[in-house]
């Protein structure tokens, strides 16, 4: 059974923010300026007009295309940094169409297990949540079906959950660290828990033993 530890994820996912800061910045950027584009017919047209709903329903199937892509990308990124691979901008655009019906497939069916067991009670959503968060990182990195990746991360996770709890809680710390660091921390602070969840997928998934074996060609 693979284990990781959760501060070890973090100590790594701090390293590789620290060198890779701007290239999340610059993803960051794009995901801000497609929300001002969105905004526009609003500021032509004026809110909650016929107009403005009309012009954000043909500029929706798109953007949300792209949304789509875009969030496949920030899950193949901090898989490739946290393999001890570079990683670029342009590695945001995952193209595979197949590939991004799987990860929308798996996220959308993970997202209502999730559901399930938070109506049923609190406590069964949190582990399910817990069990299944690495179900997008065995799409992307592996392509492995919606099925499949979530039987492959329910098994990647047992006898782990308390290092993952672990490494939700510290994440969010890190989040925290940065909001109250006037924002500007969340600079570091986001790519910092990113990378540090794809390093626990890595270690889980049995492709990575110790930090000192990640070359960090970065």
């Amino acid at each position: 059974m693979k284990s990781f530890s959760a501060i070890e994820a973090v100590k790594f996912g701090w390293t590789i923010s620290k060198k890779k800061w701007h290239l999340f910045f610059t993803i960051g950027g794009l995901n801000i300026l497609l929300s001002v584009i969105l905004g526009i017919p609003d500021l032509i047209f004026g809110k909650a007009t016929s107009e403005a709903n009309l012009f954000i329903l043909v500029l929706y199937i798109p953007f949300f295309l792209v949304s789509i892509i875009i969030s496949a990308g920030l899950i193949k990124i901090p898989v490739l940094l946290a393999s001890g691979l570079d990683a670029k901008f342009s590695d945001i655009w995952v193209t595979n169409w197949r590939l991004l019906l799987k990860y929308t497939l798996a996220s959308i069916l993970s997202g209502l297990i999730v559901l399930g067991g938070f109506i049923l009670l609190i406590i069964p959503g949190i582990i399910f949540s817990m069990k299944l968060m690495l179900v997008p990182y065995f799409v992307i990195d592996k392509e492995l079906g919606p099925i499949e990746a979530i039987k492959a991360s329910w098994n990647a996770t047992k006898g782990n959950l308390s290092e993952i709890i672990l490494l939700g809680v510290l994440n969010f710390l890190v989040i925290i660290a940065g909001i109250l660091a006037l924002f500007i921390g969340l600079i570091w602070a986001i790519p910092t828990a990113m990378v540090a969840t794809a390093y626990a997928y890595r270690k889980l998934s049995g492709k990575v033993t110790s930090t000192s074996e990640l070359p960090l060609q970065v």
